[in-house]
């Protein structure tokens, strides 16, 4: 009989969908999973780690073949996951066309030689005969740079497939010998010590869109050493007015594009539209609260100075971080247009002496910039002020909703 000890994901987000279904989100690499009856009563019983046997065997109105198929599904979308960090299977995870283990995903962040720099320059600085941890290593090219920097070893994590790439990158670069890898998520793995350094690239466009927050909590807790360092180790969530006269995002748009649909048709598309109106009203412009991703390439027309929406320490308790009460602050014009939106973007100090941003002024990144679409327009002038709410919307990750208050 297997003893292996099963307990429910430390990164599990329950949530009811749309349809009044609910649902379990366990990894970012993967879709939400709506639960099925015998699912939800799994989870509901693992209160505390269990073998598979004991659980399979509790009492309950399901069969043992229903319980078995619900159970490998919530192991396969790592939702439920062995104890003490047993490896977590990423064969399921495709080496194909989105999600994390998209290799096509990595090569633009590899060729973005801003963000390399930046993290390479902190390492070298940082690790060398320490212990290092890389959360999320992805190909793998942190981890590397900080072999070379000479950490005396060198953890990775990372849950999806593209961590297959990342051991033979390790080894095609003579550093196999001194990284030890983990498959799954960071919050359900177990380190054989702690680390003096810990490298994450969790960032986002919208820069605690990747459950940068939640990762950092726990990892501060049961992986940094006494007195270790985080890199980054603080975010500045920014953002800086822009000129906007025409919709640039999703909301706005589709409820102009809908009421041509009659003229396209010669048929009557009210309730469409309707739908499209009633979506919008309790979404505002963005209906996933998204924005618009702005890639590299020329700014937007800016027209205020940038404001700090949040200003994170990551090292330190998050708890107020990741409260989703929304916070006011003020935009001051420095040139005269029609402020339709912000830019949303992030600061990120990798230690004292090095900080990468995605701000519209500074060089170009991987990530680009986030515009935040506005349901009205503002007139200004030099010297103006605007006041702003921002709120952190809590579903797959933490993403910025920005409102003129």
């Amino acid at each position: 009989m297997s003893t292996e000890q099963l307990r429910v994901s430390q990164s599990i987000l329950l949530m009811m969908n749309a349809q009044g279904q609910m649902t379990a989100i366990g990894s970012m690499s993967q879709p939400p999973l709506t639960l099925t009856p015998a699912q939800w009563w799994l989870v509901g019983s693992l209160q505390a780690a269990l073998p598979k046997e004991a659980l399979l065997s509790k009492p309950s109105t399901f069969s043992r073949e229903q319980l078995t198929e619900a159970l490998d599904t919530l192991v396969e979308h790592s939702l439920v996951v062995p104890v003490e960090g047993a490896a977590v299977d990423s064969s399921r995870y495709l080496m194909g066309p989105g999600g994390f283990a998209d290799i096509t995903e990595h090569h633009r962040m590899l060729y973005d030689t801003v963000r390399v720099h930046a993290y390479r320059s902190a390492l070298f600085r940082h690790a060398r005969d320490q212990v290092v941890l890389d959360i999320g290593t992805g190909t793998g090219v942190l981890a590397i740079l900080a072999a070379k920097a000479g950490a005396r070893h060198v953890y990775a994590i990372d849950e999806s497939a593209i961590a297959e790439v990342a051991l033979e990158m390790y080894a095609e670069n003579g550093v196999a010998d001194r990284i030890t890898l983990f498959h799954g998520n960071s919050r359900d793995v177990e380190l054989p010590e702690r680390a003096n350094v810990i490298v994450h690239e969790l960032l986002n466009v919208d820069p605690f869109g990747e459950n940068l927050l939640p990762a950092m909590q726990d990892a501060t807790r049961r992986f940094l050493a006494p007195g270790g360092r985080l890199i980054p180790h603080r975010i500045e969530a920014m953002c800086v007015g822009v000129q906007m006269t025409e919709p640039v995002s999703s909301g706005q748009r589709m409820l102009r594009e809908a009421e041509n649909l009659d003229d396209f048709y010669g048929l009557s598309f009210r309730p469409v539209l309707q739908r499209l109106r009633e979506a919008y009203d309790v979404a505002g412009p963005n209906f996933d609260l998204g924005g618009m991703n702005v890639p590299p390439g020329p700014p937007q027309t800016l027209l205020t100075r940038p404001c700090v929406l949040r200003d994170v320490r990551l090292d330190q308790d998050l708890t107020e971080a990741m409260d989703e009460a929304p916070v006011e602050s003020v935009l001051e014009a420095d040139a005269p247009g029609t402020l339709g939106g912000v830019a949303l973007y992030f600061r990120a100090h990798m230690d004292e002496h090095t900080v990468l941003s995605t701000s519209p002024t500074a060089p170009a990144t991987c990530w680009g910039f986030l515009v935040k679409e506005f349901r009205e327009r503002v007139q200004v002038k030099p010297g103006d002020k605007v006041r702003i709410r921002s709120s952190l919307q809590r579903s797959h990750g933490h993403r910025f909703k920005v409102e003129l208050a």
